[in-house]
């Protein structure tokens, strides 16, 4: 256990790699590391955490935990994008065994340097504290209920209101959304995520964005703005494996946080991204749900869209994901996850160009109001 009381100068890994580069250089040059010129802000954090602990001082590292088949796993970071880095912590797999770690857990824990040939960073001890209390079930062995629990509230803005309107939303439902065809999907869904901060900040507000342009991922992160939507963003340079990797890491991130009882709204943009990272990462079937769309593909964003639910005995995991319909496979797409989906928003540019709902095509199923 990672002790709460101790005397020495503390160092959170995350807080640091919050400082844009210039000042991570700026602390390293001022600490008389020299840093090489080319150092990624990842690799200039691993230099001052090291030099933290050549002095002394007590470094502390906070993330998600991502476990490999090998039975061991690493902290990646918030602020990287949960992706492999420098400032990976190593967990050992009897770590995992005796605190019982899951894949997306949580996980803080002191911090300590390599050694006897080790190549980055270990977790000498984990906290306690941000593990669950008790036994907690797995989050697939715990009974689904009919979601009761509003999600829209009456005090939200203006398009919020809108849409609890005409297709109100239940805390562990799915929800389908459609935009013009040029929709910004990506800085809507930040920002309808910081609207629902704003109405009940108890909620846990994950948006995972794939196959993304930069300046659509530097939108996204404006829209957020100072609330607490944990973003991952995974750009169109990234490898396919790469892209579905970071997806069934958030994935289960989600699922991890319903579990402990949390109120869960897991964002997507998009389906579509999500069925090509599987296609172009995995092995074909041989079996096509249409032409160009893989039978297991497109069972990867069933499984998506299925984790969504009320769990019994407390937490929720509401799932919206952004699905275009264009083209022959996106519109096969759309109506195979239709019939699954309780509700489904169109959006459509007012006369001046403001998003607004489309009345016409916005509904959520009776059963599901």
């Amino acid at each position: 256990m990672t002790s709460t009381d101790d005397p020495r100068a503390t160092m959170v890994a995350d807080e640091l790699l919050r400082a844009p580069h210039a000042e991570l250089w700026r602390r390293a040059t001022a600490a008389g590391l020299a840093p090489a010129t080319g150092l990624a802000r990842d690799e200039l954090a691993a230099l001052l955490l090291q030099h933290a602990l050549d002095r002394g001082e007590r470094v502390v590292t906070e993330g998600v935990l991502a476990l490999l088949p090998e039975g061991y796993g690493f902290v990646r970071q918030w602020q990287l994008d949960l992706a492999p880095s420098a400032v990976d912590a190593f967990v050992s797999p009897s770590q995992v065994r005796v605190c019982q770690l899951r894949q997306g857990q949580p996980v803080r824990g002191e911090l300590r340097g390599p050694r006897n040939g080790e190549r980055c960073f270990a977790v000498a001890s984990v906290d306690e504290a941000c593990l669950p209390d008790g036994v907690t079930p797995p989050f697939a062995s715990r009974a689904a209920l009919v979601p009761h629990t509003p999600l829209l509230l009456p005090d939200a803005p203006p398009l919020c209101r809108a849409l609890g309107e005409r297709a109100p939303w239940r805390r562990g439902q799915r929800v389908l959304v459609r935009g013009p065809g040029d929709f910004a999907a990506a800085p809507w869904l930040a920002q309808l995520g910081g609207w629902l901060l704003d109405v009940d900040p108890s909620l846990v507000v994950l948006l995972c964005l794939l196959d993304a342009r930069p300046e659509q991922v530097a939108a996204a992160r404006a829209a957020c703005g100072p609330r607490d939507v944990r973003l991952v963003a995974c750009e169109f340079g990234a490898t396919a494996a790469e892209q579905l990797t970071t997806a069934e890491l958030v994935e289960q991130v989600a699922q991890r946080f319903a579990e402990q009882g949390r109120d869960v709204v897991l964002a997507l943009d998009s389906i579509e991204a999500l069925v090509r990272a599987h296609q172009r990462s995995r092995p074909v079937s041989g079996v096509w749900a249409h032409p160009g769309l893989d039978a297991q593909a497109l069972q990867m964003a069933r499984r998506w869209l299925a984790a969504a639910r009320q769990l019994d005995g407390g937490g929720s995991l509401t799932v919206l994901a952004h699905c275009s319909g264009e083209g022959a496979v996106g519109a096969q797409l759309q109506a195979e996850l239709r019939p699954f989906g309780n509700s489904e928003v169109a959006l459509e540019c007012g006369d001046a160009g403001e998003l607004r709902v489309d009345v016409a095509a916005t509904r959520t199923r009776p059963e599901a109001r």
